[in-house]
């Protein structure tokens, strides 16, 4: 295997790792200083890719955590939160979901598109018996269930979950809202915790 090869072990990587990778770049090699280059010395296509990947994760907050810069400030003697800034060294994506949020922006990568090929025949879409609403299960699942529950009970964070990934999943409606009812169907299957019951806080 080469280098770059390792980094499919990791469930997370920083958005600069991420879209190191998606261009085909080790990011051992190139991430230590790229965040540091003129833009114009930065790898093709870094820097469309890095703010689409910014603006998806504050859109789809399962997608990843966003990391603001920080500075000391003298005031407080502390260091503290730039707003609206975002520390691409730091800031987090979560691979599965990375993997998929490319495949529905049709962007390349044989990075993670070999990764996505790893995957059972059933969770592939080029699968003849592919089945949308066993492999919404099956993806909510895994997605969801290292999540901490922060007072949520799995049932409702596998429906946000399947709400922002309905389009993949052929989950919408004619009108392209998610479909409500597929969803609960969808989410009963994939509920570990069938019986309800409050879930407990982290401690």
């Amino acid at each position: 295997m080469e280098g770059v090869d390792y980094w499919r072990a990791c469930k997370q990587l920083t958005i600069v790792q991420a879209v190191l990778l998606t261009l085909g770049l080790d990011p051992a090699i190139e991430g230590h200083y790229v965040e540091r280059n003129a833009p114009e010395n930065q790898p093709p296509g870094y820097v469309a890719l890095k703010s689409a990947l910014i603006e998806g994760i504050k859109t789809l907050l399962m997608l990843g955590d966003i990391t603001p810069l920080r500075k000391f400030d003298d005031r407080v003697q502390a260091e503290v939160n730039i707003p609206d800034t975002v520390d691409c060294e730091k800031s987090i994506v979560f691979v599965d979901e990375y993997k998929f949020w490319l495949r529905e922006r049709g962007i390349p990568s044989d990075f993670f598109s070999s990764m996505m090929e790893d995957e059972p025949d059933f969770l592939q879409p080029k699968n003849p018996r592919y089945a949308h609403r066993l492999a919404a299960a099956v993806k909510a699942w895994q997605a969801v269930g290292d999540e901490p529950l922060a007072g949520h009970t799995p049932k409702q964070l596998l429906q946000t979950w399947l709400r922002e990934h309905a389009a993949e999943f052929d989950l919408c409606l004619d009108n392209g809202k998610p479909n409500e009812t597929g969803i609960e169907e969808v989410a009963k299957v994939a509920n570990w915790r069938p019986l309800g019951g409050a879930p407990k806080t982290p401690v």
